[in-house]
């Protein structure tokens, strides 16, 4: 998962300019940790799907 957020979260550097002056790739550990964190109160701790918007979401949302 911590190489495909990092991926995704590069390509989004492309275009947006707000993301790309506040992104680290140093800290995608802790975006990772975020998300996780996000996705099991979402969840109430229960198994489940969440859709890839929605994590993506989290995590530019760790950075902006």
């Amino acid at each position: 998962m911590k190489e495909i957020i990092k991926n995704y979260l590069e390509e989004q550097c492309k275009i947006d300019p707000c993301l790309a002056a506040k992104y680290k790739d140093t800290l995608i550990g802790g975006c990772v940790d975020y998300i996780t964190k996000m996705a099991k109160e979402e969840l109430n701790g229960k198994n489940g799907y969440l859709e890839n918007e929605v994590v993506y979401h989290w995590a530019r949302e760790y950075f902006v």
